[in-house]
């Protein structure tokens, strides 16, 4: 109908000559205003200005593609230029446009000056540049409430041409928080993922007892990672600015496969004796000759193709479902949680297919909502049915030890989910009480963003942490004098260090300095950690008692209650008040001197401070 209706604008717009134009002077702008209707529209003719009256013209409804909806009039791989009047109210700097972006490159002019360049547009493929991501332009620079639009569009890369996406004009600043926003859900969302696929792909090639499925998971969460930087609105053109576009495009489309390929295998190898082997068969085909379309076809083909690829994912995603009910019925090791995940991941895959296609739209809080829930849900049956298969294990001589590894995991995994799962619900709460207060969001924005980076920092010290806990198996251990502990504390720290008894300096212990020296790293960060500025620095405070040295790495900072610690040493993690994940830095700390045949305790010195003590034996 919307194609018909289209053609009939096209036929009549040519004799008549209309022009476009929107009256929006009495527009309040409470929400964002869609430029949604008649533009001219010149195609093959990149235009600005005056030269605009002495072209032809015809008049197109935007959203616009200039292929599809005018049936093949026009080529998919050309260039053309759009053009709207638009009166606004006398009080309009406060304002902007707001272009999601275009297929596959833009130009844009205020009043025929050039306001903004997307890539490059030109009238040939070897010299135009594509480009993506929203962008929002103020109009403080207009001297009028008359604002003339002129949009040049090149496209030769893409199935869709043009201006695809609505074009909206609001007040400025809720444009922008609007885009920021979306691109840091966008990454809260990522940073789950990546930590979800880089653990388990760890613990994969750590421990020989886990499934094989598992690592295929793991790669699913990093595919489902990149989708959500890859693609609208676009993150990874802010964190790689320079990416070239043609490999943006092909990673954008060959993530939605490897996604794809690998959460099949994991359910396949998961339920080998529910999977048929023709189902198997079929969807490794249909994935692989999918994905070769797109590594060796150019991006206006495989775009064009990409939505027959869509409907197979859907038929197996109900396949998938099918085989995992089939399991529980077998009393297969599974999760009732896996249904409901692969539920979710269905709605979720509808919901791209139709944006994907133009059926309809989908509000972008619904996409945050069901990526959150295949974040949370799928973890939770992925371990619930790991946990379920390890029970199954049973080699007795090697009970004790598994326990001990399996509580380790875990209490890692749990820290991982926690820690994106609850930044992204206080910012998600930040930024819904902030959505129709611009001025809250420019008081909370400096905070979320400094969220943002201290999530950051914690990745980076949890997987230290994990990477050297788990490479930590095969301690050497040697003999050292307590005079030269000293003078390691002194050289690897600067430290104020002193040596309080008349023991013997010369006396030896057997330890192994890297393991001790990351052990001592990770406490002395502790101790300045929960120190205030105006606190002095931390010290250590070597001991001997007969055949025992004691190590006290004391702090003056705001000490520790009788019930945190309790609780130190113990397998958890937990939020503290600044928002920040802590917990497990103790826990190491004690595994590994453990390892090492010391000793580790803690003392609370009320309000002076704390201090954690290790134990040498000193034979």
């Amino acid at each position: 109908m919307r194609v018909s209706l289209t053609i009939f604008v096209l036929i009549l717009s040519q004799s008549l000559m209309a022009q476009s134009e929107f009256d929006l002077r009495q527009e309040s702008f409470d929400k964002p205003y869609a430029l949604n209707g008649l533009w001219e529209f010149y195609y093959q003719e990149l235009l600005s200005g005056a030269e605009v009256s002495e072209k032809n013209q015809v008049l197109v409804e935007v959203p616009h593609d200039w292929c599809h909806d005018s049936d093949g009039a026009f080529e998919i791989a050309s260039y053309g230029t759009y053009r709207t009047k638009v009166i606004l109210p006398n009080d309009n700097g406060h304002l902007g446009l707001f272009i999601p972006h275009a297929f596959s490159s833009y130009r844009l002019f205020f009043n025929d000056q050039l306001v903004h360049n997307q890539g490059d547009v030109q009238v040939t493929r070897e010299a135009y540049q594509p480009f993506r991501i929203p962008k929002s332009f103020d109009f403080k620079m207009l001297e009028s409430d008359t604002l003339i639009i002129t949009i040049q569009v090149a496209n030769f890369d893409h199935n869709n041409a043009g201006l695809y996406y609505p074009v909206e004009i609001g007040k400025q600043e809720k444009l922008i928080s609007s885009i920021t926003s979306r691109q840091y859900i966008n990454m809260f969302l990522a940073g789950g993922l990546f930590l979800t696929g880089f653990i388990l792909l760890a613990f994969a090639f750590t421990y020989n007892q886990l499934e094989k499925a598992i690592p295929f998971y793991a790669l699913f969460s990093l595919s489902l990672m990149y989708r959500m930087l890859g693609a609208d609105p676009y993150p990874i053109h802010i964190i790689l600015p320079n990416l070239p576009f043609w490999v943006s495009i092909h990673l954008e489309y060959l993530s939605i496969h490897t996604a794809a390929l690998f959460g099949g295998i994991f359910i396949f190898r998961l339920f080998p004796n529910q999977t048929n082997y023709w189902v198997k068969r079929i969807f490794y085909a249909a994935t692989l000759i999918s994905m070769a379309v797109i590594i060796i076809s150019p991006p206006i083909f495989f775009t064009s193709v990409l939505k027959y690829y869509l409907f197979v994912i859907m038929a197996y995603v109900v396949i998938f479902t099918y085989i995992i009910v089939m399991a529980q019925r077998a009393k297969e090791p599974t999760s009732g949680y896996l249904i409901t995940a692969l539920s979710i991941v269905f709605i979720w895959t509808l919901f791209q297919v139709t944006t994907f296609l133009g059926i309809g739209s989908v509000p972008y809080i619904f996409n945050v909502v069901l990526v959150s829930l295949i974040v949370i849900v799928c973890n939770l049956a992925l371990f619930r049915t790991f946990m379920l298969r390890i029970n199954r294990v049973n080699l007795a001589e090697a009970e004790i030890e598994f326990e001990k590894q399996k509580n380790t995991m875990l209490s890692l995994i749990s820290h991982e989910i926690k820690m994106p799962v609850a930044t992204l619900q206080m910012n998600m709460e930040m930024l819904k009480a902030s959505k129709d207060n611009p001025q809250k969001f420019d008081q909370i924005k400096d905070k979320m963003i400094d969220l943002s980076y201290t999530a950051v920092d914690t990745i980076k010290r949890m997987l230290h942490d994990f990477i050297y806990f788990m490479s930590a198996s095969d301690i050497v251990k040697k003999k050292i004098e307590v005079k030269e502990l000293k003078d390691f504390l002194i050289d690897t720290w600067g430290l104020n260090t002193s040596f309080e008894s008349e023991g013997n300096e010369n006396a030896i212990i057997e330890t192994d300095k890297i393991t001790l020296k990351y052990v001592i790293n990770t406490l002395v960060s502790n101790a300045k950690k929960y120190s205030a500025n105006q606190d002095a620095a931390p010290e250590f405070i070597l001991n001997q008692t007969g055949s025992h040295l004691l190590l006290e790495i004391r702090d003056y900072g705001i000490g520790i209650s009788a019930d945190q610690i309790k609780k130190m040493g113990m397998p958890q993690a937990k939020m503290n008040k600044d928002q920040e994940v802590s917990g497990m830095g103790y826990y190491l700390a004690k595994e590994l001197i453990e390892k090492l045949g010391h000793s580790i305790s803690i003392a609370s010195r009320g309000k002076e401070g704390t201090s954690v003590f290790i134990e040498f034996s000193t034979p």
